[in-house]
């Protein structure tokens, strides 16, 4: 019970809520993340820790870029979490920022370079 009392605490902000929903579409660095939602870089990376020590999100460093994914993404019918972020009535607003996820970063074997907003 303590671990899921730390996941809603660390799920109670909506940014990190959003970056969240946002992993679960697609592995993102934090470049990324930082554009589409509009936070700086400091501000992001203090919420991917918050994320990641609650063990809702992981990483994989690729080249020097950090790309972040949530844990559950494969985690089948049985993840309480997911079916809860599921069944969420989410605002216009994260409605949007999950739009722009998928048009501005479209599944791709590719990896995104953060650095010139390029895929390689």
């Amino acid at each position: 019970m303590v671990r899921h009392l730390a996941i809603f605490k660390a799920l109670a902000h909506k940014t990190r809520l959003q970056i969240v929903l946002m992993l679960r579409r697609r592995s993102l660095c934090v470049y990324q993340i930082t554009e589409l939602i509009g936070c700086s870089m400091a501000t992001i990376s203090a919420h991917l820790k918050v994320l990641k020590d609650v063990q809702l999100i992981d990483s994989q460093k690729v080249d020097q870029h950090v790309y972040y994914n949530t844990n559950c993404l494969s985690c089948g019918e049985d993840c309480n979490i997911c079916q809860m972020l599921d069944g969420l009535v989410l605002d216009e607003q994260t409605l949007d920022l999950l739009r722009r996820v998928e048009q501005k970063f479209p599944p791709s074997d590719k990896i995104y370079d953060c650095e010139n907003g390029d895929l390689r």
